[in-house]
């Protein structure tokens, strides 16, 4: 999710990247849990298993406290939609693991944290919401770390009970356990790198590169990790890389909005239009509300001549965002050049007024 400008004719038309004054004051979350070992369930699983689970306590605390925002109560969001949007706003770290031993047992006491900065959390929940394919993504993520989880509860139930497990039965249960312990490392690698991920770029993309081939290394399935690196690869601009990750990623997840987009954005970068319109639409097929996939189509419209169709797309970008200030000085190009002086007027101004640097037409 990168910007990039390229000129048409005599429009200045901006594509949007790829796909974040008031007191400040701190409010701190901790929650703390005990995990231990025992049965076929290694040390290091369990590990693992705890540092998810109490990041989550943790998250589902934060969730409860952003119901409270303006924003979040608009979206009226479901309970997994706020716990996503907690985990892609708010920064969860462990900041405690004691090995522990009593009388009936011994293993592991993870203290995960989140400090929430309410000075600017609204706008960061703002922008967060405003990039629906964020939000999915989010929401894939935490389906699947409770998918792993509720599994992981599973297998511990047979893990108190292997005396009535055969041999066979104890390496299979001890083998799946490490297997979705590497689903859960995987989820963080992937995390890692998101929280790289600042204004439209990764702050260091060597490293998110690292993360992310860590993440798949570990599960080959993970979509989102293929998507993602495609954003670092897209920085490298190393486009057919970019281009054949978001296609694994679409493979893995048909459904997956936010691999279109990126992939439409990157054709648009290489100017393949056709193929970026068609990516475009259907991000916008599957996502209806996916504001910045309009304003990248109406970009690559504008870019093809056909300029009512770009208008359309500035349109429906502006009813999903009000104040979206690119998407009115690009309407007012628009309507310029098909003559609509007063239009394209009033266009300019709106820009302008919502940011003074938002490049408009002159008249």
């Amino acid at each position: 999710m990168r910007i990039r400008v390229f000129q048409t004719l005599i429009f200045l038309i901006m594509l949007v990247a790829f796909a974040f004054a008031a007191q400040a004051e701190t409010k701190i979350i901790t929650k703390t849990i005990r995990q231990s070992f025992e049965g076929v369930q290694s040390p290091e699983d369990a590990r693992v298993t705890a540092v998810t689970r109490a990041k989550r306590m943790a998250l589902e605390e934060a969730g409860t406290y952003l119901e409270s925002l303006t924003a979040v109560r608009n979206g009226q969001l479901a309970q997994d939609q706020i716990v996503a949007l907690a985990a892609g706003v708010l920064h969860t770290e462990i900041i405690q693991e004691t090995r522990y031993v009593t009388d009936d047992t011994f293993g592991i006491e993870v203290t995960a944290r989140i400090k929430i900065d309410t000075s600017i959390l609204d706008r960061r929940v703002q922008e967060f919401l405003d990039n629906a394919g964020a939000l999915e993504k989010y929401e894939d993520s935490e389906r699947k770390q409770q998918e792993l989880l509720a599994r992981i509860n599973e297998l511990e139930t047979k893990n108190s009970e292997l005396s009535k497990l055969s041999p066979e039965q104890r390496a299979e249960l001890e083998d799946e356990f490490k297997q979705l312990s590497q689903g859960l490392t995987a989820e963080e690698w992937t995390q890692k790198a998101y929280a790289l991920w600042n204004d439209g770029r990764y702050t260091d993309p060597q490293k998110a590169l690292e993360y992310l081939n860590q993440a798949i290394e570990l599960d080959p399935q993970y979509g989102i990790a293929y998507n993602d690196r495609g954003n670092v690869y897209n920085h490298f601009s190393q486009y057919k890389r970019a281009i054949a990750d978001y296609e694994r990623a679409i493979d893995l997840s048909p459904d997956f909005s936010e691999a279109y987009y990126n992939r439409g954005v990157t054709y648009a970068t290489l100017q393949r239009h056709t193929r970026a319109v068609t990516d475009f639409s259907q991000a916008i097929k599957l996502n209806p509300d996916y504001t910045k996939a309009y304003y990248n189509r109406g970009v690559v419209y504008a870019t093809l001549g056909q300029y009512q169709r770009a208008i359309l797309d500035y349109d429906r970008a502006i009813e999903l965002k009000s104040d979206y200030a690119f998407a009115y000085g690009n309407r007012a190009f628009m309507h310029k050049a098909m003559g609509n002086i007063f239009q394209a007027r009033l266009d300019a101004s709106r820009a302008r007024l919502i940011s003074p640097d938002t490049p408009v037409p002159t008249f």
